[in-house]
This record gives structure tokens, C-alpha cells and sequence, in this order.
């Protein structure tokens, strides 16, 4: 077995990991990451799951908050024009279609607040990760909701081309591109002291 010294290790390659070593890398540290999956992003990947179906869609992992405008601007992450889309099969419209580069477009459906998508759809702004229901006395469902709209200042979602393994792709990309040695399969068993645990 190889020994080798690093000035830090990141055990984990998730999105957390890679972003971690990737800054750290940057900065002019030495870096290892092991990861004891087979491949890197945790559960933020994305795959085809039909057959036949050119698409990769993503576990829904990171769904808890949105990433740091910071982290987008740096690693130069790609944005799909639309933010989010919900089908109207019962009526006569394509459906609603929420995107960047067209706001009145974007503005003109809330103005029918009467419709069943744009309660769906203002709904699912205010439940996912609040970990709440719209009927909860606390209001966590309303504040979920604002932050949703007021996010980053702006209330884009930032869709990745690609799916969450996009995020973790690119994470990965720059995390080589600084130098950063990635290992996968290598489960880390012990700490050998002394070190520092943050």
C-alpha cells in the first residue's frame, strides 16, 4: 500500500465533499477524497431511468434548499431556460411554463390564481423541504413559499442541465482541474491521530 500525505481529507464524495475539496484545492492545499461508492455525487446523480428515453433525471436529494449563487457563478454551472413546468391535462393549454428571459410570460398565469396548476404548482413552492402541510397553524408552509420566491434574489430555481449529476460533475471537474486526488471504493475504516476533525 501507497502512503502519501495531504494536508486535508474530505471523507465522502457527495455534493458537500466535492464542493469542500474543490475551494480547498483552489486555495493551495493538498487534497484527498475518498469516496466508498464506485462513483462520486452521494445522491446527488442523475440517470436514465426509462428505457428509450433520452432523459436523466435526478433523485430528489438536494431539494431541502437551493445552491449558493456563489458556488453557480464560480463553477460556471449551465441553467436550462425554464424553471419549472407543470402539466394541465385537463385543460386546453400546453400547461404552465415558468422560465428565465420571458418574466411577464412567467407573471401572466398567477394573475388566475383561480387555476388549479397555479395553486399546484404555488403549493409545491411552499411544501418541498418544509417538511409541512399547507394546513399547519405554524405557517412553515408560508415561509417556504417566500424563500422559495425570494431565493438568491430572485426565486429562480437554477435548473442544471443534466440533473443534480450535473452539479456534482461539474463539482468533480473542478475539484480534478485544482488538483484534488479522488478516490472511489476506498472505505475510510479509521482517523489516524494525530489530526484535526472539523
Amino acid at each position: 500500500m501507497t502512503r502519501s500525505i495531504h494536508d486535508v481529507v474530505i471523507a465522502g464524495g457527495g455534493h458537500n465533499g466535492l464542493a469542500a475539496v474543490a475551494y480547498l484545492a483552489r486555495a493551495g492545499r493538498s487534497v484527498l477524497l475518498p469516496e466508498r461508492d464506485h462513483h462520486l455525487g452521494g445522491a446527488a446523480v442523475s440517470a436514465a431511468a426509462f428505457d428509450g428515453v433520452a432523459a436523466l433525471l435526478s433523485r430528489n436529494s438536494c431539494l431541502v434548499s437551493l445552491p449558493p449563487q456563489r458556488i453557480i457563478v464560480d463553477l460556471v454551472l449551465e441553467r436550462r431556460r425554464y424553471c419549472s413546468y407543470a402539466p394541465d391535462p385537463g385543460g386546453t393549454a400546453a400547461g404552465l411554463l415558468l422560465g428565465h428571459g420571458d418574466p411577464d410570460a412567467s407573471r401572466a398565469p398567477f394573475a388566475r390564481l383561480n387555476n388549479d396548476v397555479v395553486r399546484g404548482m404555488v403549493a409545491t413552492d411552499a411544501l418541498i423541504g418544509a417538511f409541512t402541510s399547507l394546513a399547519d397553524p405554524s405557517l412553515a408552509a408560508n415561509r417556504c413559499f417566500l424563500y422559495h420566491v425570494i431565493g438568491n434574489e430572485t426565486g429562480d430555481w437554477d435548473v442544471p442541465l443534466g440533473g443534480l449529476g450535473a452539479v456534482t460533475g461539474e463539482l468533480e471537474r473542478a475539484a480534478r482541474e485544482a488538483g484534488t486526488e479522488l478516490r472511489t471504493g476506498a472505505l475510510v475504516t479509521a482517523v489516524p491521530l494525530p489530526c484535526e476533525v472539523y
